[in-house]
């Protein structure tokens, strides 16, 4: 069992090798501590002959490829959760707002040309926006101002919904600026809008539902 001093000069070690953020040193140093504490149990070594040996092990090199894995696993985790609040749409209760969607963009009563459609329902869709993120902007206020601990979940969070906040926009922003570039598909838009515009929204709850599951996560990073 190692001592908390012992425990420190593991941690600082993984500093010094370029190891800033709290949620990848947290994991590698538990990862450390079992790596020594087995092999002074299975080949009576001491701390210090276990930690050269670890240090050998996990390289700055290796360290660096360890991180480089962590990000692609909380770009992933990004991913799954934005799919999973798209996804949602497709099953009941929420289901019922897509068919709306459907019913609201189709029946003749409710028909709204498809040079409107796009404006209309992307404007409505950023109001809806601005006030679910406001609020519920304390969560990620306070994520972010009040990390104790520098986080790669919060810089790889900002990159990667950044890219698909231009992705998710670029279409309509392509639209505003020149209509007749987007002429040729205004007859297919009507099929598509609905899955569109719950994208967007799925977007939004995406940015709230990563910050509450990270403040869940990784506590005493806060």
């Amino acid at each position: 069992m190692l001592t908390m001093d012992q425990i420190k000069e593991i941690e600082n070690y993984c500093r010094q090798s370029g190891m800033p953020y709290y949620e990848v040193q947290t994991e590698l140093v538990d990862h450390m501590v079992e790596w020594i504490e087995f092999r002074q149990q299975t080949y009576g070594a001491s701390f210090n002959e276990a930690l050269l040996a670890m240090q050998a092990e996990f390289n700055p090199a290796a360290l660096k490829q360890i991180q480089a894995e962590k990000k692609k696993l909380i770009q992933r985790a990004y991913w799954r959760l934005l799919s999973e609040n798209w996804l949602a749409f497709f099953t009941l209760p929420k289901l019922l707002v897509l068919i709306c969607l459907y019913l609201l963009v189709w029946l003749p009563g409710f028909y709204i040309p498809e040079k409107y459609l796009m404006k209309a329902g992307i404007i409505i869709v950023l109001f809806y926006g601005i006030i679910y993120m406001q609020s519920n902007r304390n969560i990620i206020v306070q994520n972010v101002d009040n990390a104790r601990k520098k986080l790669l979940s919060i810089e790889v969070h900002n990159t990667v919904s950044g890219v698909m906040f231009t992705l998710i926009y670029a279409p309509y922003v392509l639209f505003w600026w020149d209509e007749s570039i987007a002429e040729p598909l205004l007859s297919s838009i009507k099929w598509v809008y609905p899955l569109y515009v719950l994208l967007l929204v799925s977007f939004f709850h995406t940015q709230v539902n990563f910050h509450q599951q990270l403040r869940n996560r990784y506590r005493q990073a806060f």
